[in-house]
């Protein structure tokens, strides 16, 4: 490991080492010496790894014992390859007692992947190495404009990720899962995993959690939200608006949600202000910005080769062969993260202004200034969402939104899908259309809905230190009692939508409560 490395996200070797006394406890309290295996169970494969001394292993050891609990064959897949992590060797160290020590003790096997012979990479696969590296370089760095920086992260990525690649590739073809498990799909050598099992059909999927709160993945990134659009299609198993009660519910819900949005009343403050506050210019184009290291951000374009190349070109586009005004709006939580230099936005607003902001018709408005998003919207003709849920609510709004990325809603019709860098300019060009119908609002009402309040776990289960030292105390019993992560595991297990099982939830008690409210009132009016 070369002592130059830049590590910008590390808990820190002693915070891990806590951490792991705690789960050593924790283990003392799971029966391993119960866990049988039960026939017609499918295999199952958990991806451990260490990371930046974040207690990602933990839980992903903890989530490999509770699928045991439940019967199935279990696979840890110990993924002990070198990714520039300045104590990887120490982590790995810790981490290779437990999964021995637990593979010893109960019927969970493991596989240590520095122990496999290597597989010749194809153009194509170091091809894919060579996207997914930036992935990793814009996590870490926190920063999409290029810089040597964000260059250098990247490279050392895909050396890395080349390194370890032929090991990986190797496992995917000599071992048969039903499916595989890890914390991230994008991160270090997440995205390897999943590429090299697709190739052998083998599903991947995720399970996050921090801080209270959790989503999964089925089949791929779980902020990508693509476990959601199942639930909007009839023909589908898991369409959730079978009963005209839950569609109603639900659209009502949505609508109120996005009017607390507005005025910046909803659960995180969306807004610094209401959308009424202020009067500023009227611009013709709003682009709201996303942050760009967060997992639902990260390789999205389709026709540009990052974030950072598609707005340098949109924006150049639109003010040298249009007569458009445009405002860019730099996501206002970004403000939060400025306490942990995670200045993406910041970075790239100075950028977009030393070549733009010259432009009489350009405006960049940062996260510190008292600006609403919605009232932006309000007064434009045209939105060009990156993959923001801000895409859906304009359309709501009545607005013409275009898309160029591969955002869970792009093929719906409220949008327009760019084919091309061509039509995506031209789409510009031609400026606002017709309004979206009614029939096509209710759809993106129940989206909205769906990414709104389905897909979040509520448990106490996570990979920071405080939610470690939570869930460990607390014991294995509580772990499997707990009622979302049990649902979340089932969730995984049989390629269920998790928004699914828990929007017919959420929808239920609703449905219920509403009918409790009128039958109460109804009985006292009698």
């Amino acid at each position: 490991m070369q002592d130059d490395v830049p590590v910008y996200i590390n808990y820190g070797i002693g915070r891990f080492l806590p951490m792991l006394e705690q789960f050593a406890e924790f283990l003392k309290t799971v029966p391993l010496n119960t866990f049988t295996v039960q026939s017609n169970q499918a295999p199952v494969g958990i991806i451990v790894s260490p990371r930046n001394n974040s207690g990602i292993p933990f839980c992903n050891i903890a989530i490999a014992l509770l699928y045991a609990a439940r019967g199935y064959p279990v696979t840890i897949i110990w993924d002990d390859l070198e990714f520039l992590d300045p104590d990887g060797e120490t982590q790995n160290r810790c981490v290779g007692i437990l999964v021995e020590a637990i593979s010893k003790h109960s019927t969970i096997n493991f596989i240590q992947l520095s122990g496999l012979e290597e597989v010749a990479l194809d153009t194509s696969d170091e091809a894919y190495l060579q996207e997914i590296a930036l992935n990793n370089a814009v996590w870490n760095v926190r920063n999409i404009v290029p810089t040597e920086e964000l260059d250098f992260y990247a490279r050392l990525s895909f050396e890395a990720m080349c390194t370890n690649a032929g090991k990986i590739k190797h496992l995917y073809d000599a071992h048969t899962f039903d499916h595989c498990v890890h914390q991230s799909l994008l991160n270090n050598n997440g995205g390897v995993h999943k590429y090299f099992a697709n190739q052998n059909g083998i599903r991947v999927s995720c399970l996050d959690a921090s801080n209270g709160r959790g989503m999964i993945g089925l089949h791929d990134v779980q902020g990508y939200f693509y476990d959601v659009l199942p639930l909007i299609d009839p023909q589908s198993l898991f369409y959730l608006f079978k009963e005209e009660e839950y569609k109603e519910h639900a659209i009502e819900a949505a609508r109120s949600d996005h009017e607390k949005r507005l005025y910046g009343h909803d659960e995180r403050s969306t807004q610094p202000v209401d959308e009424e506050s202020e009067q500023l210019d009227r611009y013709d184009i709003v682009i709201p910005l996303n942050i760009f290291w967060d997992t639902s951000a990260l390789g999205r374009n389709r026709f540009f080769a990052s974030p950072y190349e598609w707005l340098v070109e949109t924006v150049s586009y639109i003010l040298s062969n249009t007569s458009f005004s445009v405002v860019l709006r730099q996501h206002p939580h970004e403000v939060h993260f400025k306490k942990f230099n995670f200045e993406t936005g910041t970075l790239l607003g100075r950028d977009l202004q030393s070549r733009f902001g010259s432009h009489p018709q350009f405006r960049f408005v940062s996260s510190e200034e008292k600006v609403n998003t919605y009232h932006l919207i309000q007064q434009a003709d045209l939105v060009l969402p990156y993959t923001s849920t801000l895409g859906i609510e304009a359309a709501m709004m009545g607005k013409r939104v275009i898309v160029e990325s591969n955002v869970y809603y792009a093929d719906q019709p409220f949008v327009h899908k760019a084919e091309s860098i061509e039509d995506y300019f031209t789409q510009i060009k031609n400026g606002a259309q017709p309004s979206v119908s009614e029939t096509d609002k209710m759809n993106g009402w129940l989206l909205y809905y769906l990414v709104s309040q389905t897909p979040f776990v509520h448990t106490s289960f996570g990979l920071d230190p405080v939610d470690i030292q939570k869930w460990t105390t607390s014991g294995f019993d509580a772990l499997s009692n707990d009622k979302a992560l049990g649902t979340a595991i089932d969730c995984l297990a049989s390629n269920t939508p998790y928004s699914f099982s828990n929007g017919k939830r959420l929808l239920e008690e609703a449905i219920a409560k509403k009918r409790l409210v009128h039958d109460t009132h109804l009985a006292y009016h009698t």
